[in-house]
């Protein structure tokens, strides 16, 4: 079976997909971080509330992310995913959750942020009332995350470069030729791999990170409907918010791929 990922973990490029370029000269990359996974869902615990997890005790935490990676690796065309940069992450069942998950999900990452990195900041800049103001992008694939959160507790492994320098309006374009079980990452998984791994943007190699895109949600307003949300390193800071997708293609700009266990 083809690999569709390279050695570096970000999807090849086909056909007419529009892209920074075809070879990734990785001016704009991450470092692995540590997966140290009895901190990692320490911090889940301390940012949410142990509340949120009572149907996901750190056994079955752990359980869950070493089956994903299982599947991952066995699969032939997307091995190399874990061969870049990836994260664990978990979204409480949805009905945990006292009010408007997808906010209560940033402002914890904030607070894990600032927790470890006390130098530096997290600011929220994007609109407020983010749950009220979004929906699903088309063909994301999305909805396959929802049905389960609305059931029970998600784990997932969010891989945050995959698609780098790819055109965001593309995005589900790519994601139509990959595994079924690939899903177009959105504020959710990325703001909760951010609480379990806040220093997924920080940097000792000289090299700048990424802006990651978020790209599964989109705003309703039709007249916002060209703008996207995202994470992004800003002095060692860490922000929130949203931007226009019009214009040239970017090498800064990486969407996520996510994958949950089922």
């Amino acid at each position: 079976m083809q690999q569709n990922v390279d050695s570096n973990g970000r999807v090849i490029p086909a056909g007419s997909e529009r892209v920074y370029s075809v070879t990734d000269r990785r001016y704009f990359c991450l470092e692995q971080p540590k997966l140290d996974l009895p901190a990692i869902y320490q911090r889940f615990v301390k940012f949410l509330g142990s509340d949120l997890f009572v149907d996901l005790d750190y056994s079955e935490f752990t359980r869950q992310v070493a089956q994903l990676k299982s599947e991952v690796q066995e699969d032939p065309s997307l091995s190399n995913l874990l061969q870049g940069i990836y994260v664990p992450f978990v979204l409480p069942k949805i009905s945990f959750f006292t009010d408007a998950p997808l906010e209560q999900l940033v402002v914890a990452a904030g607070r894990s942020f600032e927790d470890s990195y006390p130098n530096f900041e997290f600011r929220f800049l994007a609109e407020s009332d983010l749950d009220s103001k979004l929906e699903l992008r088309q063909d994301s694939r999305w909805e396959n995350i929802h049905k389960i959160w609305i059931e029970r507790s998600v784990v997932g492994l969010y891989f945050p470069t995959a698609l780098s320098g790819f055109a965001i309006p593309d995005h589900t374009v790519v994601l139509s030729r990959l595994a079924k079980n690939l899903v177009l990452s959105g504020i959710p998984e990325a703001a909760s791999a951010f609480i379990g791994s806040p220093g997924l943007l920080m940097k000792n190699d000289g090299k700048y990170p990424n802006l990651l895109a978020l790209t599964a949600f989109l705003p309703k307003e039709q007249s916002q409907s060209h703008m996207f949300h995202f994470f992004e390193a800003y002095g060692w800071n860490l922000y929130f918010n949203n931007r226009s997708q019009i214009g040239a293609v970017s090498e800064y700009y990486s969407g996520g791929i996510s994958v949950i266990a089922q």
